[in-house]
C-alpha cells in the first residue's frame, strides 16, 4: 500500500490513514506467525473507530462485513448487510458500484477516489454524494478474493460547490444586465441630447435669424436676439460634437431653409420668406445636398428631409 496513490478519502479522514498503519503493520505480524486472534480485534477497533463507511466484500458482492457508519449512510442495520448482496441491500447505487468492484476483482488493483451519487434508503428521494475508495485482498490463490472500501459522503461539500456556482452564475448574470442597462442609458441620454440640439437648431435658431432679418432698423432688437443666440449655443455646445444627427451641420439660415422645402415651399416663396434672392436660395439648396451627402444623386431633397424627421421621431 505504500506505493499506491493516496485516496482523497484518507484526506477527508484522517484517522483512517493511521489505522489502516497499525492495521497493515499487525498483518505483517502475522506473516511472522503472530495471533490470529488478534488481527481479528485489530480489524474490528478499525471498523468500530472509522468515522467514515467501511465494507468488505466477497467475490459474490455480498457484505461480509461493514462498520455502523456505512450502515447509517444506507438507513439499513448492519445485521441486514451481512450474507446479502449489494444490489439488495441498496438498489439505487448497485449499478454505480459494482461495476467498480468487478474491475477491482478482475485487475487486482485498487480504485481510488470514485464519485458516486444516488439515493439511499434513508433519504429516498434525496440526491446524496460520496467518495469512495477500493482495495483488493488477495487470497490463497493469489487472486483477489475480497474487496474492502472506504466511503466518505460529501454531499455537503458538493451542495456548497452548487452553491457557489450557482452564485457566481447569477453574480455574472447580473453584471451582464447592468451592462445592459448602462449602455441603454447611455443611448437614452445621447437621444436626448440630440433631440435638444435637433429641436433648438431646427425650431428656435430659424427663426430667431428671421427676426433678425426683418428687424434691421432695430439694433436694440437684434442685439438682443443675438445675445439670444448666444447663449442658446452655449447650452447646445456640449452635445454638439457627440452627436451624429445629419442636420446638425446645417447653420441656422439652412435649417429654415430646409423647413421650408420640407413644407413644399418653392424656390421663389422661400426667397420672398426670407428677403433672399432666387440664386441665394439655389445656392443654399446646393449647400444643403452637399452637407447632406446628396451631391451628384437623384434623390429628391424634400423627401430625404421627410425621411430624416420621421426615422429621427420614431
Amino acid at each position: 500500500m505504500t506505493k499506491m496513490q493516496r485516496p482523497k478519502v484518507l484526506e477527508l479522514d484522517p484517522d483512517i490513514g493511521a489505522m489502516l498503519h497499525e492495521l497493515r503493520n499487525q498483518e505483517t505480524e502475522q506473516k511472522l506467525g503472530g495471533d490470529v486472534s488478534l488481527r481479528d480485534r485489530w480489524l474490528n477497533a478499525f471498523f468500530q473507530g472509522a468515522t467514515a463507511g467501511l465494507m468488505l466484500l466477497d467475490r459474490d458482492f455480498r457484505y461480509i462485513k461493514v462498520n455502523e457508519t456505512l450502515a447509517e449512510m444506507h438507513g439499513i442495520p448492519v445485521s441486514d448487510h451481512i450474507g446479502r448482496k449489494v444490489r439488495e441491500v441498496i438498489p439505487a447505487l448497485a449499478p454505480a458500484i459494482e461495476p467498480t468492484i468487478q474491475k477491482v476483482l478482475s485487475t487486482g488493483k485498487p480504485a481510488l477516489d470514485i464519485e458516486i451519487e444516488g439515493e439511499t434508503h434513508k433519504h429516498p428521494r434525496v440526491q446524496r454524494y460520496w467518495l469512495s475508495s477500493y482495495f483488493p485482498i488477495i487470497g490463497a490463490d493469489s487472486r483477489p478474493e475480497i474487496v474492502g472500501a472506504i466511503i466518505v459522503e460529501i454531499t455537503n461539500q458538493k451542495r456548497a460547490e452548487e452553491t457557489a456556482h450557482q452564485y457566481a452564475k447569477e453574480v455574472e448574470e447580473t453584471r451582464s444586465a447592468l451592462k445592459v442597462l448602462i449602455k441603454q442609458r447611455e443611448n437614452d441620454r445621447r437621444e436626448l441630447e440630440e433631440m435638444v440640439l435637433a429641436n433648438v437648431k431646427q425650431l428656435v435658431m430659424p427663426y430667431i435669424e428671421m427676426m433678425k432679418i426683418r428687424r434691421r432698423d432695430s439694433p436694440e432688437d437684434t442685439e438682443c436676439l443675438n445675445i439670444v443666440k448666444t447663449n442658446l449655443n452655449e447650452i447646445i455646445s456640449p452635445f454638439v460634437s457627440q452627436l451624429s444627427h445629419k442636420l446638425t451641420s446645417l447653420t441656422p439660415r439652412e435649417v429654415l431653409l430646409s423647413d421650408l422645402v420640407k413644407a413644399g415651399k418653392s424656390d421663389k416663396d422661400i426667397a420672398e420668406v426670407l428677403h433672399l434672392s432666387v440664386d441665394t436660395v439655389k445656392s443654399h439648396r446646393r449647400h444643403i445636398r452637399k452637407k447632406l451627402g446628396l451631391t451628384g444623386k437623384r434623390a429628391n431633397l424634400r423627401t430625404f428631409l421627410s425621411n430624416i424627421d420621421n426615422k429621427y421621431d420614431s
